[in-house]
This record gives C-alpha cells, structure tokens and sequence, in this order.
C-alpha cells in the first residue's frame, strides 16, 4: 500500500514568536482550539493530480487574520448535504486536522498543502522553511490507492473547526467548489437541494457565497463556454495589499483566478515561494479601514444668531483615522478644515461638512438662521415747530424692530407717552428722542428737535379815551 503524504510549505519569514491570548475552549479528542472567525483562511490555488506521477494534489491557503497558536482546524472535501457530511464512505474523500504551532500564524501566510494518494490512513507530515509548524493527522476517509485525492470532475473544500475528529463541525471559515455536472444548481453557485455528489455540495449556513466562501461549479457538460478546470489559482494582478475584508471580498470572485486542465499546462506554482504568491505577489493584511459616519450632526451653538455674533459650528465623527474635515458656507472660517470651526459674517443658509478618509466620506448640513441687527429709528410725523401750550404725536420706526418708545431731552416740562409719542405741556423747545430695540443688537435711537414759540398774549389798551361825545374820535 502507497502512503498519502501532506507537505506544508511556509515563508519563514511570516512566522512570529508573538503569542495570542486563547479564546474560546473546546474539547476535541483533549485538544484545545482557539476560535477563527469565517474568512480568516481562505483557499487562494487548488491542483488536481499534478504532482508525483500523478497521485499527489495540492491546495494554497493564505491567512487573512493572525492564526492563534495552538489552534484545531479541520480540512474535508466531502460535499455538505444542508446537515451533515455525505458519503463519508467515500474512500477518495476525508478529513485532517491542522494543530497550529505554540506561535501565532501571521496574517499574510502562504501555506501549500500537498496530499499525496496510496496507502490507507497515512500519516501526513509539514515541511517548511522554519521548523515547528504543527501537527497535522488525517482522521478520516483517503484510503483510495489508485489515484489522487482529489477528483478530475471537481472538488469541494471546507475549512472549520468542530468536534469528533472533524464530523461535527461547529464553526465555519471557508469553502470552495469546482464541480461540473447537470445536476448543478447554476455556474458559480452552490447546490440549493440537497441532491449533492462528491463534486457538488451545498453551502453550510454561516458561510455566504461571493463573501467567505467561492464556487466554480459548472451546470452541464465540460466545454469551452462552460469549462470546468482541475486546476485553479487566484490570479497575479488581483488584489494582495488591503484589508481582510477587501481581499477576502477579490478571493471570492470568480473573476479574479484563472484555471486549467491537467493535459493542457499542469498545476499552477501554488507554493509560498513560487510565481503565485512571492514577493511581489505576497499578500500584505492592514488594519480594517472603517468608512466615516456622523454620530453628532453639524450645527450650531447657537442658532439662530445676530448677525455681528461669531457662527460656532461643530460636527462629530466616527471612522478610521485620520479623519479630514471641509466645511463650506458663508462667510469667514477660521479653519475649514477642523471640526468646530467659527465663522463671522455668516448668512442664512446651509453649512455643509464632509468628513472622509482613505475609504469613503460623508456629509452633513447644518441649517444656520442669521437675524439682522436693528436698524436706526426714523421719524415719520411729528411737528418740529409747536406754539407754547401745543402737542403733537411722534411716530419713528425702525427695521428689525420689536418696539420704539419715546422720551424728551430738555427741562421744560414737556412730557410724553413712551409708548405712543403723544407729547403735552410743552413750554419751551425740546427733542424727541426714539428708541428702537430688537432680538439683535445694541438699541438704536434717533433724535427730532423741536423749536416752541410763544402763544399770542392779551391785548393791552396804553391810549385812547374811554368816553367821547358823539361825533368825536380818539386814538
């Protein structure tokens, strides 16, 4: 009997002997596993038959995320019938089990997995630039010794973690399928029903197609506009430096990989080293970047405002920084390009704010009412020459006023109602005075002179008789 033979092929220098904090804890048969969220491995190459006179296979995983040491997961190209894994008899078909080394496995790790075809339960053994890699074991199925482990009409691949030496998953990461048949659901799709084969399967729940998991299914027969390759690898040119979520997002479309068969070129150099995946062709993981979102809208600190008053604007944001800032409007900033700017000479109007960073932006708009000033009064009646003992009512107005009230300048006993400019008793010249006040600004006044001239007195008699005769005169 042949043995089956994995080889695990790392960059050495995308090991770390940083360690992670475990969390979560399971038992599988005794051995702990931290847990790894869906997509944070992901298959990026796949070849078929194509290594070692024709029994060993090979798949390319890449992390995405740091790998917490000493962490259980399991590989299996059964096919998932909606519940369970089908066919588990299936002797070209199984399980292993990845247990990662007592250091992290650094996002941006390239790992190769070779699997070779023959005798029944092999034990598989890692190989790679630095030692220590792990442990790896096959628990179940593989005891074909007449060809490869992966099949030339297609293939279904899952990795997770669970329990029972893999039968029972409980946590999903990635999945991958290449099979062609009629009883494929669509191209590009996974099964809908759980009428599934080795070369189909349906897609468990907590795995989303397009998003952490990938299918190149083909509904029919091999062609040329409907082909099915036993090799695959996700293409030079397609994204490499970014996010988990942006290229995890470019893995998982069928765009972005090329394939072909094994009787036209082989497998693809899908090893950590080869054309595919080294510099500068390595993947580089940064931080999530976050687009901007308001948590506190623009506005005001006071709002509406006079118009001599200084606009006080203020917007907060959240996003991955560094966050910049445009604020637009009338009048005078004293920074656009802040998050509480202060403006004078603002009109009413929109003021609008657009925060943004290396991935989106936003905008808000605050909404500003400017009042004006109140305006000086003018007079609009009211006499400016008076006789001694006359009145006369005084009118100004004055814009953007709430109210004008009256008073006198001058002790002449002159008085007047503040409210309605009716002015009495007046014996000498004097001035009104209207004042204007409002909601903005410093009250206002205006000033009207008035000159007074003396009423006309009593006749005195200094000549002329009292009495005369008639006929006679008298001055």
């Amino acid at each position: 009997m042949k043995k089956r033979l994995f080889k695990i092929f790392f960059p050495k220098s995308c090991l770390s002997v940083l360690a992670l904090l475990l969390f979560g804890l399971g038992i599988i048969n005794n051995t702990a596993f931290a847990q790894v969220a869906a997509g944070d491995i992901a298959i990026i190459g796949m070849n078929g038959t194509t290594v070692s006179g024709g029994l060993t296979d090979e798949i390319s995983v890449v992390a995405l995320a740091n790998i917490p040491a000493n962490t259980t997961i399991y590989f299996s190209d059964y096919f998932w019938d909606g519940t369970a894994w089908g066919n588990t008899a299936n002797a070209i078909e199984g399980i292993f089990e990845w247990v990662t080394p007592n250091s992290i496995i650094t996002a941006g790790t390239v790992v190769r997995i070779q699997l070779t075809g023959g005798t029944a339960n092999p034990t598989p053994s890692a190989i790679s630039a630095t030692a220590g890699m792990g442990t790896f074991t096959i628990k179940q199925g593989w005891t074909q010794t007449t060809q490869g482990p992966v099949g030339t009409t297609g293939e279904n691949w899952f990795i997770y973690q669970g329990s029972n030496n893999g039968l029972t998953p409980s946590n999903w990461i990635f999945g991958w399928t290449n099979g062609i048949g009629t009883n494929i659901s669509g191209n590009n799709q996974w099964q809908t029903t759980n009428t599934v084969t080795a070369v189909s399967s349906m897609l468990p729940t907590g795995l989303t197609n397009g998003t952490n998991a990938i299918s190149f299914a083909q509904n029919g027969s091999n062609t040329s506009s409907n082909p099915h390759y036993d090799n695959n690898v996700y293409n030079i040119g397609s994204l490499r430096q970014g996010s988990k979520s942006a290229i995890l997002s470019a893995i998982c479309t069928t765009t972005n990989w090329i394939g072909r068969e094994i009787a036209t070129g082989g497998g693809y150099d899908i090893s950590p080293t080869g054309t595919y995946f080294a510099n500068p062709n390595h993947f580089v993981i940064t931080a999530a970047c976050t687009a901007p979102s308001i948590t506190s809208a623009a506005s005001a600190a006071t709002n509406p405002i006079c118009s001599s008053a200084t606009l006080n604007l203020s917007v907060t944001a959240s996003g991955t920084a560094p966050l910049t800032y445009a604020w637009t409007g009338t009048g005078t900033f004293s920074n656009t390009a802040v998050s509480n700017p202060s403006v004078t000479g603002a009109a009413t109007g929109n003021y609008v704010v657009t925060v943004s960073n290396s991935c989106g932006s936003v905008s808000s708009t605050a909404s500003i009412t400017v009042n004006p000033n109140v305006g000086t009064p003018s007079f609009s009646a009211g006499a400016t020459t008076l006789c001694a003992g006359g009145t006369s009512t005084y009118t100004a107005t004055a814009a953007n006023s709430s109210s004008v009230t009256y008073s006198i300048l001058g002790n002449t006993g002159a008085t007047i109602d503040a409210n309605t400019g009716v002015v009495s008793n007046v014996t000498g010249n004097f001035t009104v005075v209207a004042t204007a006040s409002g909601s903005c600004g410093a009250n206002t006044t205006a000033n009207r002179a008035v000159t007074v001239n003396p009423s006309v007195g009593t006749p005195s008699v200094t000549a002329g008789a009292t009495s005369l005769c008639a006929g006679a005169t008298s001055t």
